[in-house]
């Protein structure tokens, strides 16, 4: 979409969306891709990332409808505990890298579920844990993870977390999720790709509420 209005870019993006919706149909109907669907970790998460945007880009929102619709239910309430620990993410070896890439996936759903007026960013019925529970369980340790208190057998790089992080940021009108992140990656920052896609958030008075584990 970014090349849409460039020299050849309808050409390019009229050959991409039949792909894509071929791409979709395949996510849902294959043995691969259904068993995908079933898994109760990033794995599922990023499942309904793939369906949900590439049948947006592609112009098929009946599948977007459905998985975003179900989103809060099937992921956030199931992956979440009350104070926004990821467990399933938690028990990997690289659990600080497994739980900020899952963390991505959840405010990229709830960011594409916003094109169809559904609100993935705040506290619904039935009550439980939410994407902000998430992010603030993550943050005291995304500047500095030397004190994560799980296993982490290898770093996590400068840029973990990055997207997600961002994505909150501007949702929530926190700038310190935008902060934590810079700090992590440093010079890497201004260069990420990031900057392509999303607004720089700016400085604001909301802080966000985090806990201490």
């Amino acid at each position: 979409l970014l090349l849409a209005d460039s020299p050849g870019g309808p050409a390019l993006l009229a050959a991409l969306r039949p792909w894509f919706a071929a791409y979709t149909d395949w996510l849902l109907t294959s043995d691969l891709g259904l068993d995908e669907a079933k898994q109760a970790n990033n794995h599922g998460s990023w499942y309904d990332v793939q369906v949900a945007l590439f049948g947006l880009f592609a112009g098929q929102t009946e599948p977007a409808q459905q998985v975003l619709g179900q989103f809060r239910e099937k992921r956030l309430l199931t992956q979440l505990q009350p104070d926004g620990g990821q467990p399933r993410e938690l028990a990997r070896t690289i659990s600080l890298s497994y739980s900020l890439m899952n963390l991505e996936a959840l405010t990229l759903a709830a960011r594409l579920a916003e094109h169809l007026r559904i609100d993935l960013w705040r506290g619904q019925e039935p009550p439980g844990p939410g994407i902000r529970d998430a992010v603030d369980y993550l943050l005291p340790y995304v500047p500095d993870d030397r004190h994560w208190p799980h296993q982490q057998i290898k770093p996590a790089g400068p840029i973990a977390g990055a997207r997600g992080l961002r994505l909150a940021a501007l949702r929530y009108d926190a700038y310190a999720y935008e902060q934590a992140w810079v700090t992590r990656a440093g010079s890497e920052a201004p260069r990420h790709r990031l900057n392509l896609l999303h607004a720089t958030p700016v400085p604001s008075k909301p802080t966000p509420r985090f806990h201490c584990h």
